[in-house]
């Protein structure tokens, strides 16, 4: 309802296409714990939402749930940006507590999402999606705020020595600081900048309504500044704001943060 009203105040070009419905075939394989089977077939319904925005010369901005979402929206982008401008250089932006780095076959899919979308994953279903099994190179990922890693997710990041601002490098430079050296980078680097930001990056001890809140992260105005300056790069091409749980914002300020980080995304920041 906040977001419909902020679309009409705005009078901008922005189109709410609807959700992305969990259509029977979804739900049969999630009854059959045919988890990853369930996951891949939503995600290519996602995928196929983000291309069709493309298609018709939009940028998607699209609201989850589950991590594991930015697996179809990420490939969608590096789809278009092969097809529109036959470049396979795309830049992300990764905002989350937690790297999404697991390579190995057991942990959460949500947990695996990163590595899929760099080809990396124990789950070639989910590194194909889109046809394209390396969606960005290592060297085109830098991560923002993380907390909280997993010794083999460490061991991913050194050896393919990928770019990571946690919270304690946050701290100590200042989150203008770490977006100005970013998106001077990516910028310089890459053909076009995709932003996918996770809910738990922020402080969880605020905002508990998300799966796997954790304490001490960023704060509001922090996550609005990255949501901003990304947003108002020439190369934007997207974004997903995920894993929103209605359910556990215990504190109902959580979805309010999403608007703002919804606004703050399409240039409306306050």
């Amino acid at each position: 309802m906040r977001i419909g009203q902020r679309i009409r105040n705005w009078g901008a070009g922005i189109i709410d296409s609807g959700d992305v419905t969990v259509n029977n075939d979804v739900k049969r394989l999630v009854e059959e714990k045919e988890i990853l089977k369930a996951v891949e077939l939503y995600c290519n319904c996602v995928y196929d939402r983000a291309s069709n925005a493309y298609n018709a010369g939009h940028i998607p901005v699209v609201i989850g749930g589950d991590h594991s979402i930015a697996t179809g929206t990420i490939a969608a982008a590096s789809n278009y940006l092969l097809q529109e401008r036959q470049s396979n250089n795309l830049g992300v932006i990764w905002v989350d507590a937690h790297a999404d780095l697991n390579d190995r076959i057991r942990g959460n899919i949500h947990g695996k999402v990163a590595a899929s979308v760099l080809g990396i994953s124990a789950h070639n279903e989910l590194n194909n999606l889109g046809d394209i099994q390396c969606k960005i190179r290592p060297e085109n990922i830098i991560f923002i705020g993380l907390s909280d890693l997993m010794p083999n997710e460490n061991m991913v990041l050194k050896a393919h020595d990928i770019e990571v601002n946690g919270i304690d490098r946050i701290q100590c430079e200042g989150i203008n600081n770490i977006l100005t050296k970013v998106m001077t980078r990516l910028e310089t680097t890459t053909d076009a900048i995709y932003l996918s930001l996770d809910i738990d990056a922020c402080d969880g001890g605020v905002y508990r309504g998300c799966a796997t809140p954790e304490i001490g992260g960023l704060s509001g105005r922090e996550a609005i500044e990255v949501a901003y300056w990304i947003g108002q790069s020439e190369k934007f091409i997207g974004a997903d704001i995920v894993e929103f749980s209605p359910k556990d914002d215990i504190f109902q300020n959580t979805n309010q943060l999403v608007v703002k980080l919804i606004d703050a995304v399409l240039g409306y920041r306050i």
